[in-house]
């Protein structure tokens, strides 16, 4: 039995194309980015199914990729079915929804230079907490408090310098470090909604009274006229009610 890679590489086409893996016995995952032939050219696409074949002719005529960029999938499972039902439901073709879903380094091929925190976690390993110092024992309140995992610099904030502490809660094997991938900060600010015009709150009311059914609505309005202020209304409206917004 043999298996071919599904790839989506970036072009106009609405399918995905089938590529035989360079090594035997390696694990492959969706959402792994791999440089394949294409015509003359060489392309980086993404492995967005593994399809086992027992076709002998199907397996022939499947060229092999050129290399395996990634040890792990670069997407999640999550964001690579939303892409994969963006292009079905747009009708767009799939290696372009990953042009658009992805950075440009990482479209081009690049490692992904991850910034990565520390984290400390508490492990299932009982000490009295008598024998703890003042420090040791704020910090295992800290992660009690945190569910029992959190990062060094929410420690720092918390507790001020504590390297000491956490080397020894180390060593008695209470707590134990991580590695993980920096989670983005949003530098957006949080600002009240806008008090609406009269023109503005007649178009908000004429698509929210439409909520019920299926329905499109076209707003008309220049530029400058307040068209995105309407946008922003609605869908504040749609999220108080439980469901999602796609701007």
């Amino acid at each position: 039995m043999s298996f071919i890679l599904k790839v989506a590489l970036p072009c106009p086409l609405r399918l995905s194309f089938d590529y035989l893996p360079d090594r035997p016995n390696v694990v492959w995952q969706k959402g792994l980015r791999v440089k394949v032939p294409f015509g003359s050219r060489e392309l980086v696409g993404i492995v967005v199914d593994i399809e086992e074949v027992h076709n002998k002719e199907k397996v022939s005529k499947a060229k092999p990729i050129l290399s395996k960029l990634d040890e792990l999938p670069i997407i999640s499972e999550s964001l690579l079915n939303l892409i994969l039902w963006v292009s079905d439901y747009y009708h767009h073709p799939v290696g372009d929804c990953f042009q658009v879903a992805l950075p440009k380094k990482i479209r081009q091929g690049n490692p992904p230079l991850l910034k990565m925190d520390t984290y400390w976690e508490k492990t299932n390993e009982s000490e009295l907490k008598s024998k703890l110092g003042k420090k040791q024992k704020a910090l295992l309140s800290l992660l009690q408090q945190k569910g029992g995992f959190v990062s060094q610099q929410e420690i720092t904030d918390a507790i001020g310098n504590h390297n000491d502490a956490l080397k020894s809660l180390e060593i008695k094997k209470l707590i134990k470090q991580r590695s993980q991938i920096r989670k983005p900060t949003l530098a957006a600010k949080v600002v009240p909604l806008k008090k609406l015009n009269s023109e503005q709150k007649k178009a908000v009311d004429a698509v929210w009274g439409t909520q019920k059914k299926f329905s499109s609505t076209l707003l008309h309005g220049i530029t400058g006229s307040g068209k995105t202020e309407v946008y922003i209304q609605l869908a504040s409206l749609v999220v108080s009610t439980g469901k999602q917004v796609l701007i």
